[in-house]
């Protein structure tokens, strides 16, 4: 090949990448086309002022509820129309871990592998209000007692040291346990003794001391006359609480896949954990079964408990010291069985160069001239 022919193919080269570079502007749009809505920048990962989780409250019912359920327990009306299951941020399983910072990102930029659409109509403050709400729901009102003796009897400088936004918004309940009985830098240990109850109930105690305070309540009238039962006329056959459901004997079952390679020991153990609402579906969801069972040699479990509707069930096992755990499962109406989606043990290796990719999604943001990667899962 020439010197002229070379130089002649190397033009033709940089007008072509030219080209390739600028044609996405320069294609007509087609009728009624409507460019991409922006994803929503991200502005400091902290509140500029206390939660309010009253108002995040009335904001989770008008905005989230729908699809989450009225407890976080991923059962609300429209969750039944949508593709994926909605996570149930309800149970601590999946809420401990989470710090505000993260899920005030998922409601700023949308979850699209989720479909969750970004909450634009809501204020920057409206986003952490509702955040902050968000993560009480698998809190009762006797844990945040517990959690306040237990801080104000051990600690008398957790309300100053934990009073940052910036800090807290940071921090993971999970974070705060782990403070609560280790320290840190600023804090000695004060909960190294605390059962696991304890030191979550003061963790959640700490997390409440920086939500605004809530208003004081109502002075009734003093010429309201109080509507109460005289001595020795309740009935008897009072009626059952609103919410409660008849409970029945049931099985609940599911497989362990162990695909390895290796045998699993004959004496290893999974773990059923149980979620109820109670007879009050606003307090949310509570643990209220935590039990082992033995593993059989073909990797099947068996646990027989009492079933009632709306009970939400999580299985785990630890093996080769990485910890395994089953989707949710929710007991249907009048159900003796549930069975729970398998769990798969996977081979485990340090070498990268075996892994093969089975499913890739990536997400662009095409707001722009430019394509940019805004996912990939």
């Amino acid at each position: 090949m020439t010197l002229r022919h070379i130089i002649l193919f190397a033009l033709g080269a940089i007008l072509l990448a030219a080209c390739n570079m600028t044609l996405a502007a320069d294609v007509t749009p087609p009728p009624g086309y409507v460019p991409p809505t922006p994803v929503p920048t991200l502005g400091p990962l902290f509140p500029h002022q206390a939660p309010d989780v009253e108002n995040g409250k009335a904001i989770y019912a008008a905005k989230c509820a729908a699809c989450h359920g009225e407890s976080g327990l991923g059962d609300g009306e429209q969750s039944k129309d949508l593709p994926v299951s909605v996570i149930p941020i309800g149970l601590p399983e999946f809420s401990r871990d989470a710090t505000p910072a993260q899920w005030y990102a998922v409601v700023t930029q949308g979850n699209l592998e989720r479909f969750m659409p970004p909450f634009n109509s809501l204020s920057d403050q409206e986003r952490w209000d509702v955040v902050s709400y968000a993560l009480t729901l698998h809190v009762t009102n006797e844990q945040i007692e517990l959690g306040k003796t237990l801080v104000e009897q051990n600690c008398a400088d957790c309300a100053e040291t934990f009073a940052n936004l910036e800090t807290m918004s940071a921090l993971s309940e999970d974070d705060l346990v782990k403070i609560i009985r280790e320290g840190n830098d600023n804090l000695p240990a004060f909960g190294s003794g605390f059962s696991e109850e304890e030191a979550y109930a003061a963790a959640a105690f700490i997390r409440a001391l920086t939500f605004a305070p809530p208003p004081p309540p109502a002075v009734e009238s003093a010429t309201q006359t109080p509507v109460a039962a005289e001595a020795g006329t309740a009935t008897e056959n009072a009626s059952q609480p609103e919410g409660t459901q008849e409970a029945g004997a049931g099985v609940i079952k599911g497989q362990i896949e162990n695909r390895s390679g290796e045998t699993l020991p004959s004496d290893i153990k999974v773990t059923l954990h149980g979620f109820d609402h109670g007879a009050d579906p606003g307090a949310g969801p509570t643990e209220f079964l935590n039990e082992q069972g033995a593993v059989n040699a073909d990797g099947s479990y068996v646990f027989e408990t009492t079933l009632v509707e709306n009970q939400i069930y999580i299985v785990k096992i630890t093996f080769n010291s990485i910890a395994y755990k089953s989707a949710m499962a929710v007991v249907p109406a009048a159900a003796t069985e549930l069975t729970i989606e398998p769990i798969v043990i996977h081979p485990v290796t340090a070498d990268i160069g075996v892994l093969k990719v089975e499913e890739l999604q990536i997400y662009f943001d095409l707001a722009s001239e430019e394509a940019q990667i805004f996912s990939v899962y």
